[in-house]
């Protein structure tokens, strides 16, 4: 049997998650999670196209199997952003994600 895919993501080399000076890494902090579903703001406009985290959230503790949350941040840990990763619903093994920057650290 295949490893679900938050435990693939999981065993992703630190390496593997990191571009220049950002990173991902999984929600595991109550910091983590306050930041995804109260801090984190958007534009007005955003708002509109995107489930909020929590939903996401959510989601990933009815079916931990399928869904990772996880925060983007900067290299010095400085939280930017939300990130969620889920089953490819198209045929074949693949991954679907969605993710949101803070209207704070958009430009």
């Amino acid at each position: 049997m295949n490893p679900s895919l938050p435990t693939r993501i999981r065993s992703l080399s630190a390496v593997r998650c990191t571009l220049q000076n950002i990173t991902i890494r999984p929600i595991e902090t109550q910091e983590d999670l306050w930041y995804a579903v109260q801090e984190l703001t958007l534009t007005p406009a955003q708002r509109d196209f995107v489930n909020p985290p929590g939903f996401s959230i959510g989601r990933a503790w009815l079916w931990p199997e399928k869904f990772l949350p996880c925060v983007i941040c900067r290299t010095d840990g400085t939280r930017i952003g939300f990130i969620v990763f889920s089953p490819w619903l198209a045929e074949g093994d693949g991954v679907s994600f969605g993710y949101m920057i803070d209207l704070h650290h958009q430009h």
